[in-house]
């Protein structure tokens, strides 16, 4: 499952136990970013003084961006993304997308789905290249990628996307296709103003400045919240009876949304029943063992074990059960 992940300020982490980085390293770092692959973990980071990326992990996939999938052992230069400003990276299942304060989008990493933006498909592992979002320049407001495909919002509230379109999780055709390769404009209402953009999978979700939600993609176990059997939804939908949400996480056959304005969680897709039994529910329903909590801060999903997790503003961490009314 793709993690999505601002870049954090060294001052502001506690490092884990498992080392990554040599000690003479580690008074240079400003920020970090550090994601998993199926061998092991990586780690992205930028200089304090020279405004340099270096990266270092199990990079099977290529995604540190330095043109193979060899195991890095010590921090190597990523030159086509030093110097650059980095703000923000966000990873895929087989790749990074990196966006800097220039206003740029870069992406690097195997690029078997299109997942890189730039306009072809192979087996390659790829270094850094700017994707070209469209014609205006426009100030990016928000970036989010799931396992093989990424969206984009501008502060014109457009909304572009590309990578693997297997599921209609792009949102800017009614068929699907394996690969969407260029950056391609998804349409919405002009009467909705769209805050933030989530990717999840093979899923998509947009949340609006009062808190309502669209989603699209794969719906196989109702995880879209939308009331319809389709496996597929194409175009972004509005989720019915659902607003004030500030919070969306998607995994394992079921969707999360919560709200810090009510300090409610609301549950659709795959759950446990009162009897112990896995059960569909199509429309976001409270979550029956959230009604006390309170500073809602964030949710995550892990596919691998199926288990989610609730973190309040005050750094308690509570495991969520699929429980509903």
């Amino acid at each position: 499952m793709a993690n999505n992940f601002t870049i954090e300020s060294i001052d502001n982490i506690i490092i884990k136990p498992q080392k990554l980085t040599p000690n003479d390293w580690i008074e240079k770092i400003d920020k970090f970013y550090v994601f998993d692959d199926e061998l092991g973990i990586n780690m992205m980071f930028v200089t304090k003084d020279d405004d340099r990326v270096y990266g270092l992990g199990a990079n099977i996939n290529g995604s540190l961006g330095l043109g193979h999938n060899q195991w890095v052992s010590e921090p190597q230069e990523i030159i086509e993304l030093s110097h650059k400003k980095c703000i923000k990276f966000i990873n895929g299942s087989e790749f990074i997308v990196c966006l800097t304060r220039d206003n740029c989008v870069y992406s690097c990493g195997k690029d078997r789905n299109g997942q890189l933006g730039q306009g072809c498909d192979s087996n390659k592992y790829k270094k850094p290249m700017i994707i070209q979002i469209n014609d205006k320049n426009d100030f990016i407001r928000d970036v989010s990628c799931g396992s093989y495909h990424t969206l984009v919002l501008t502060d014109n509230n457009d909304m572009y996307g590309w990578g693997r379109n297997h599921f209609g999780q792009i949102g800017s055709r009614d068929t699907t296709c394996e690969s969407i390769t260029k950056p391609e404009k998804i349409k919405f209402n002009d009467n909705y103003c769209i805050k933030s953009v989530h990717c999840f999978d093979n899923l998509s979700f947009a949340l609006t400045s009062d808190g309502q939600v669209f989603s699209w993609g794969q719906n196989s176990s109702n995880q879209l919240g939308l009331n319809c059997y389709n496996l597929i939804i194409f175009r972004p939908q509005l989720i019915c009876n659902l607003s004030g949400i500030t919070s969306i996480q998607s995994g394992a056959g079921k969707t999360y949304f919560s709200s810090d304005y009510n300090n409610k969680v609301y549950i659709c897709g795959e759950y446990y029943n009162e009897n112990n039994v896995i059960d569909i529910q199509m429309t976001p329903k409270l979550l029956g063992n959230c009604n006390e909590f309170s500073d809602i801060q964030s949710i995550k999903s892990y596919k691998w074990n199926e288990r989610s997790f609730m973190c309040s503003m005050n750094d308690i961490i509570y495991p969520l059960y699929n429980w509903i009314y």
